[in-house]
């Protein structure tokens, strides 16, 4: 098996070489191939997938690389749904890696986790090769195997610290024609990554996350496994936090004007934490800081500000709203840690949006 890693042109060429020489740490019988970087042109920042996948398909091309032979694309440009990798349904042994922003998530170099990831996408594939059928093939629910899906982003940290395939996707992929002697050098090579990742000091111990209570009535954030500690932050601000929880993978720049729900919720948040305002006024504020990354910079600051007055720049870290290279906005806060209280008028505003609706049951069934 062949597995050829394809580098976006704008990456560190030392940090390619990097991924591939980990890859290749593990002697067996997969074969990981280097091939020269490439250049990755998209319309907007944030890629489209059939952006990525164009690249894919020319660089196969023109390196004359067999059909049933793998070819990821690594990057750091972000895409557009927020994905860590995927791969082509028209020609599914062509995929991609997201390379960049995993230090949102854990503390150890960067090429370990993409690493990971890239031999995590082959054996997906190896899992189903039909990529219309995968819901069946992933977990929804993690469970510390390489096909969690990790619909909440920061989940990737269980499958990365076991480093492990389960017993059901181990047949799976025999099924589909993978011989134990690959799926041996598989796993050796996720347990060789997981292990030096665990090495870097990637899981180190940290204090318990408190659950965070807004009661949006009063207005209020409040700590309750820290001493009951309330967090001050300006009602704006408060309705901007509100939204990105409810936005669980983040949002991306252009969805702030082009995207109605994004300013209908901020909007819904505002009046409930501003019910003296007149609705013009709301409504005018909510505009003006769709249409300004200034005015959401400022809101980002005041929510940093208010926790790490609360907590501490160290311990606030987990709880403050991250920027990843200006593209996307998020929360990386476990929801189930996180309750939402008296805000009914935000069902109507996001009715038929099954994302957002499953966050909002998850936050208020915490109550």
């Amino acid at each position: 098996m062949k597995i050829h890693l394809l580098p976006d042109e704008g990456m560190d060429i030392r940090r390619v070489r990097r991924i591939h020489a980990l890859l290749e740490e593990t002697d067996g019988l997969i074969d990981f191939r280097l091939q020269k970087p490439v250049p990755v042109r998209t319309v907007a920042e944030a890629a489209e997938f059939e952006e990525l996948y164009e690249v894919c398909s020319c660089a196969r091309g023109a390196l004359r690389i067999p059909s049933n032979e793998y070819l990821v694309l690594l990057t750091d440009r972000p895409n557009r749904m927020n994905h860590f990798a995927g791969m082509d349904i028209s020609e599914p042994r062509n995929g991609y890696v997201h390379a960049g922003e995993w230090n949102l998530y854990l503390a150890c170099e960067d090429a370990l986790p993409v690493a990971f990831t890239v031999l995590n996408l082959v054996l997906l594939h190896k899992s189903e090769p039909d990529q219309t059928l995968l819901t069946a093939v992933l977990h929804q629910k993690p469970i510390g195997c390489v096909n969690d899906f990790c619909g909440y982003k920061a989940d990737v940290i269980f499958k990365l610290r076991t480093g492990d395939i389960c017993e059901a996707c181990i047949e799976r992929m025999r099924r589909h024609g993978l011989s134990d002697m690959y799926l041996e050098h598989a796993i050796r090579i996720l347990g060789h990554l997981s292990g030096q990742m665990k090495h870097h000091f990637a899981f180190k111990p940290k204090l318990e996350l408190s659950s965070v209570v807004i009661d949006m009535c009063e207005g209020t954030v409040t700590l309750p496994d820290y001493e009951d500690r309330m967090v001050q932050i300006p009602p704006i601000s408060l309705a901007y936090y509100v939204l990105l929880l409810l936005h669980v993978d983040g949002i991306l720049n252009d969805a702030w004007q082009q995207d109605p729900i994004v300013k209908g919720v901020w909007l819904a948040a505002y009046r409930v934490l501003k019910p003296m305002q007149s609705e013009r006024e709301l409504a005018a504020s909510i505009t003006a800081h769709c249409a300004s990354e200034q005015e959401r910079n400022s809101r980002t600051g005041e929510v940093k500000k208010a926790f790490e007055a609360c907590l501490g720049p160290k311990i606030a870290s987990d709880y403050v709203v991250k920027v990843k290279r200006s593209v996307c906005r998020l929360v990386t806060l476990p929801r189930e840690r996180v309750t939402i209280r008296n805000f009914n008028s935000l069902d109507a505003v996001i009715s038929g949006d099954e994302v957002l609706e499953s966050a909002w049951r998850m936050m208020k069934s915490n109550a």
